[in-house]
């Protein structure tokens, strides 16, 4: 048997490289270049970005960031059909079956593979993570922060001490030092996306990367994204299947109505996409009118509007001055009821009840048992749900921010066994008064689609009162 000799053994290596480079190239459809806006908080099992027992930090997954990609393409695949058919007009539980089936088909499932697969590069730069500290408040931060009663009595093992005060403050400054941040622009992520299969049609990967753009764009990575942690910022996209001068007129931009409108564009786009891949063509009376079974992505509603008007997707854009920890300070306090009752004109001790901010998301003070729970028999338990409005940093030129409040009115609440307790009372949210920043009182409606459309669109008028409040135009 003729044995190969170095040089023979050396060539066949650079043509098995070569044919790989190919293969790659060949089989990848998309290359984003991007890093962190604005600070971001990558969960890991603990959910913690630095782990002290493991001495590691955790970096961005493929699997969060497809877990959120998946959400982007139903509401966008649900809204297209909304758009052929008319939102009036649907048997969502038809339209549920449609949108599964496709995302199976696209993004795979438990019992078939994805069409496509991505793959991360992460780097993180020499010092990126920084201490709670520097964030505490920001008042999600704040929150987190704050000792369990599990720590003040692990902390009262360890140290002896009994007076509650100190430990409560040991316990913070401990947790203040170790959870962790990586600060903006620390995260240098190389995205690729590849097709991994032959019957992929030119259609859907144009679709599919629109989508995941857009889950880029408006839900970044890590955790608290949509109070503006983990914004994410663009370096580059290359690929044949996404217009470039999208990301070009988003940096690119020169005021709130530029970036509205290129938004708009980009998520019409989007939309006609997920049309042709369903083989559906917009109704010429198409009604838009309406409150979905579960958030959907339509063309935005971008101006200010009553109360009682339903649309299912709703966008504002902002600019404010303000530096990286700032921001997320303002963006957080928007959400308040006490920077609510400021736009109001009410004391910050008087009631707040009629200011719904469940719609921001659950739970909310529900660790102290007062707050927004849910009624289940005879018993109050924590509710979870993610909030219906999306705060995010989308670019900023020095220190001038450009903020995108992006709102998805869905009837997907549990409001019938919600209830609102204080210090005095337990009351259900359908039996409280609403207040609007634009229409003072508006009249409770026990009809769930109505009240769910009221205290939404109010809650969206506040936060962009709220940002206002703190030099926003």
């Amino acid at each position: 048997m003729e044995l190969w000799s170095n040089s023979k053994l050396e060539e066949i290596r650079n043509k098995s490289k070569i044919c790989a480079e190919n293969f790659d190239k060949s089989t990848t459809i998309a290359e984003i270049h991007i890093t962190n806006l604005t600070y971001a908080i990558i969960g890991g099992y603990d959910t913690m970005t630095y782990s002290k027992n493991l001495g590691i930090s955790e970096v961005p997954r493929t699997t969060n960031i497809k877990g959120v990609w998946r959400w982007w393409t139903r509401a966008a695949l649900a809204g297209a059909i909304t758009c052929a058919r008319g939102i009036n007009n649907i048997d969502w539980n038809s339209v549920e079956r449609v949108v599964k089936e496709k995302v199976k088909d696209l993004l795979g499932s438990t019992a078939r593979s994805s069409k496509l697969a991505i793959e991360l590069d992460v780097n993180v730069k020499d010092d990126g993570l920084v201490p709670f500290k520097k964030l505490e408040k920001v008042p999600r931060i704040h929150l987190l922060s704050q000792p369990t009663k599990q720590e003040i009595e692990e902390m009262k093992r360890v140290t002896g001490i009994t007076d509650k005060r100190t430990l409560k403050n040991m316990v913070k400054a401990e947790k203040l030092k170790l959870l962790k941040a990586y600060e903006p622009e620390a995260l240098d992520i190389v995205l690729k996306v590849r097709a991994i299969t032959l019957d992929l049609e030119k259609s859907e990967k144009e679709f599919l990367l629109r989508t995941l753009l857009l889950s880029l764009l408006f839900s970044g990575i890590g955790a608290i994204t949509r109070r503006g942690f983990g914004s994410l910022t663009f370096k580059s996209v290359k690929s044949r299947f996404i217009p470039s001068h999208v990301i070009n007129e988003i940096y690119g931009t020169k005021s709130t109505k530029d970036l509205e409108n290129t938004i708009l564009r980009f998520i019409k786009d989007t939309i006609s996409k997920a049309l042709e891949i369903l083989k559906l063509e917009v109704s010429s009376n198409c009604d838009l009118e309406g409150v979905p079974n579960y958030p959907i992505l339509t063309l935005p509603v971008t101006e200010q509007m009553s109360p009682e008007k339903p649309y299912p997707t709703r966008l504002k854009v902002i600019q404010i001055e303000s530096d990286d920890v700032d921001i997320l300070k303002i963006i957080g306090e928007s959400t308040l009821k006490n920077v609510w009752k400021r736009i109001i004109r009410r004391k910050v001790s008087d009631h707040g009840k009629d200011l719904h901010t469940w719609v921001l998301g659950l739970p909310r003070d529900a660790a102290k048992r007062t707050g927004y729970l849910m009624r289940t028999d005879d018993s109050l338990k924590e509710a979870r749900r993610a909030s219906s409005i999306i705060i995010r940093p989308i670019t900023k030129r020095d220190k001038q921010w450009y903020i995108t409040i992006l709102g998805f009115l869905s009837r997907d609440w549990p409001v019938k066994q919600l209830v609102h307790k204080s210090a005095t009372s337990t009351r259900k949210v359908l039996d409280l008064p609403i207040t609007s920043p634009i229409k003072s009182k508006i009249r409770s409606s026990k009809d769930v689609d109505n009240f769910v459309t009221s205290v939404f669109n109010s809650a969206f008028e506040f936060i962009i009162k709220s940002l206002k409040l703190y030099g926003g135009i």
